[in-house]
């Protein structure tokens, strides 16, 4: 069954060429029991791990039941030695921190067997072997003989048609060896083929069926003793071996138990790190929010190449020219005949000829009319708005195409957002408010208040139905209340509701309340009333407007959008011009005899100030992340240099698992078990650890700070997708860290490791 052709294994040394074993033939049959004799170097040894598939012959072939091993990879020699070889070593090689039953089922759970299969079999094993009461017990707490019976109950754990013995009794006293040999002896009249490596002649021929004597890598011997039973020979079995997972689980829990003191001091090091990351990535979701919510503006202020924006005040002038308005209007003389000129361009920069003469120019295609109400529903304030016409749709940020309106539909497009405001309830179902009939009254145009004998008429109640809504995303960070506020109109009945009012409707300040729900009040004033109520209910960027210190010492949140009550621009509308490959100098030079054109629907203030919080939100994510970076990096190098260190005091451990068919693969997954159950423990223990240290930290930001009220929202809020991805992070990348070690321990060479001490 078993036919050695001119095998040979030499070492390359110093330039000398060393033969371990040199030019053996030989063949061996089931039922023999054959013992190599041989002096110390003689090549016992070595010729025996090339039997086993532990060691590859540098030339010749191995031939196990008509099979050519010589073409096996390392799969099919893990394959050969769980299903054909079982060993049994001198100094017994059991795995010090599993007991005798275990050592038996270890073997078994490459064999794909259920738990109650593996135990039955270990149990049979064990009373074959005569040690059943020892089942329980570790290997220190075993004698000699009781070792070598649990070695030879492993070996025999898969049925394996080859015993191969190196030196069984080596370590054990006369008595016990002849029972060693007795067992040996047995297995081979039973149809197995038992080849022993022994100094001792004497047991050798007293139980063994051949004798062969090696020197110096040869045979110079090969003597029957007695005839050995005849066996018809077996095809050679190729069950593919695999070490079952919760065996590997096991193995892992059991080496972290025995090294106690490692283990938790690897978790000791790795939990203030691990919190530290918990902490980090929650910033940095947060920061992150920040950063997408801050992205439409931006867009905005960067500004699109096939737009401009049109207004007839520069940006200077507009600063300037509300110096005086303020001053006017603080003396309540809001009908002074030097805010007139002025106050006639607020609502209307531009007439409808002129729209339609810039329309002209060559190269635009559209100049957008910008038209927006502040409305109440239900004493609720929204900010109502026109769409662009369906034909640049593309130019509206934020609504989707599906939900875009024909231009002259009537009735509102409430975002989702600003349903639930409706509705007062944030969880609520608001779907069902589509196509119902809905009221709003209409009290500011533009920023301008509607004087109250106006607010009182009949055309500022608006009697419409809801059409649409809209679940648009809705940033709950930097900007806390975006599109919370807003419901839209189609562009031709945005201009059916302008109609409806002239210049004369309007006062052109309204003062703010601190209740922003409070009901829209007229004071009388020298020539008329002046409307106080909601001012700034609507703007999404209300809170940045609050001066904090970081705001004052890095000029930040300063941008203002020109329909949402900025200064400068909010009495003077910047048109949004779409141009077309057309449009050239020439264009450019015509559009500016109408006013100031720029890039950007922002003033230059706002534009500078959104650059500076853009690049502070960027050098904020960088630096936290690179500080989570090195944060990690310090855990992950500790739980590499222990699992180095384990390898090493486990290196026999490794060799047996080799020995008895384990994998490369199931080696490399013992040692990830390892660094993934020690991440895993301590990745829960810092995230219990953490989340009342994040929130200790945002109170504290929040009583120093008050970054709720500066920023809409707190930078260390809880934000669990930032909490469960550095859990992930954290435990995943410690996890893999264990593949460094785990791959090195698992490229070894089975019978390099037997041998080591």
């Amino acid at each position: 069954m078993l036919k050695l052709e001119n095998i040979t294994k030499r070492y390359e040394l110093k330039k000398k060429t060393v033969y371990a074993v040199n030019n053996v033939n030989m063949t061996f049959h089931k039922g023999e029991f054959v013992s190599i004799l041989g002096l110390s170097g003689s090549g016992k040894t070595t010729l025996v791990s090339q039997l086993g598939g532990l060691d590859q012959p540098s030339e010749g072939r191995i031939i196990v039941n008509g099979v050519d091993t010589s073409s096996f990879k390392q799969q099919d020699w893990n394959n050969y030695r769980k299903n054909n070889i079982g060993f049994v070593f001198q100094d017994f090689h059991l795995i010090a921190h599993l007991t005798a039953k275990e050592n038996i089922e270890i073997a078994l759970s490459l064999s794909g067997l259920t738990p109650k299969e593996k135990s039955d079999r270990a149990e049979e094993l064990l009373a074959l072997m005569g040690i059943t009461e020892q089942r329980d017990q570790l290997p220190k707490q075993l004698s000699g003989g009781q070792k070598q019976r649990v070695a030879i109950a492993r070996a025999l754990s898969n049925k394996p048609d080859i015993i191969l013995a190196d030196e069984p009794t080596g370590a054990l006293d006369p008595d016990t060896s002849v029972q060693i040999m007795e067992i040996l002896q047995a297995l081979a009249e039973n149809g197995h083929l038992v080849i022993m490596v022994t100094h001792n002649k004497y047991l050798a021929r007293d139980y063994s069926t051949r004798i062969v004597a090696l020197e110096s890598g040869k045979i110079i011997s090969n003597e029957e003793v007695r005839p050995s039973k005849q066996y018809k020979d077996d095809q050679l079995s190729t069950d593919k071996s695999s070490l079952q997972f919760f065996t590997a689980v096991k193995i892992a829990m059991n080496n972290l138990k025995i090294r106690k003191k490692s283990t938790i001091f690897s978790m000791v090091s790795l939990i203030p790190s691990m919190v530290l990351i918990f902490g980090i990535m929650n910033l940095i979701f947060n920061m992150s929010g920040y950063k997408a919510d801050f992205k439409p503006l931006l867009g905005d202020v960067l500004g699109k190449d096939n737009l401009l924006y049109v207004t007839p005040f520069e940006d200077e002038q507009l600063e300037s020219t509300q110096k005086t308005i303020y001053k006017e209007v603080n003396r309540l003389n809001v009908y002074n005949p030097r805010i007139e000129p002025f106050k006639n361009t607020i609502i209307e920069p531009y007439t409808d000829d002129a729209i339609s003469d810039m329309e002209d120019i060559e190269g635009v295609d559209k100049v957008l009319r910008n038209t927006y109400f502040d409305v109440i529903i239900d004493e609720k304030p929204f900010l109502l708005m026109a769409l662009p016409p369906k034909a640049y749709a593309s130019y509206q940020y934020g609504v989707p195409k599906k939900h875009y309106p024909e231009d002259h539909e009537e009735g509102i497009i409430m975002s989702s957002e600003a349903a639930k405001v409706l509705l007062q309830d944030n969880h609520a179902s608001v779907k069902h408010l589509v196509g119902t009939d809905i009221t709003f009254n209409i009290y500011n145009y533009k920023s301008a208040a509607i004087k109250l004998p106006s607010i009182m008429e009949e055309k500022n109640v608006i009697h419409t139905k809801v059409i649409d809504i809209m679940d648009i995303s809705t940033k709950t960070k930097l900007m806390s209340n975006y599109h919370a506020g807003y419901i839209y109109v189609s562009y031709g009945y945005a201009e059916s509701l302008r109609e409806r009012f002239d210049l004369d409707d309007f006062t052109l300040f309204s003062y703010s309340v601190p209740d922003p729900f409070k009901s829209v009040v007229g004071v009388e004033v020298e020539g008329g009333f002046l409307i106080t109520g909601p001012q700034l209910v609507a703007d999404p960027l209300r809170h940045l407007r609050i001066k904090t210190s970081l705001q004052e010492k890095y000029n930040l949140f300063q941008f203002r959008e020109f329909d949402l009550n900025m200064r400068g621009n909010n009495y003077s509308v910047k048109h949004t011009v779409i141009l077309n490959d057309a449009f050239n100098k020439d264009s450019l030079a015509k559009l500016k005899e109408y006013g100031h054109v720029t890039k950007s629907r922002f003033d230059a203030y706002s534009v500078e100030s959104a650059k500076k919080t853009n690049e502070y939100i960027n050098y904020s994510l960088l630096s936290a992340t690179l500080i989570a970076v090195v944060v990690i990096l310090i855990p992950t190098l500790l739980v590499c240099v222990i699992l180095y260190v384990s390898i090493i005091l486990r290196t026999k451990e490794i060799g047996i698992l080799k020995s008895i068919g384990a994998r490369n693969k199931d080696i490399l997954n013992i040692f990830t078990m390892e660094s993934g159950i020690l991440a895993l423990s301590s990745g829960i223990i810092s995230l219990v650890v953490a989340l009342p240290l994040i929130q200790y930290v945002r109170n504290i930001l929040e009583s120093e700070y008050d970054l709720q009220a500066s920023l809409g929202s707190n930078p260390m809020d809880y934000n669990m997708l930032g909490i469960i991805t550095a859990f992930i992070l954290s435990v995943g990348i410690i996890t893999m860290i264990g593949l460094l070690p785990g791959r090195k321990a698992s490229k070894l060479q089975p019978n390099t490791l037997l041998k080591h001490e």
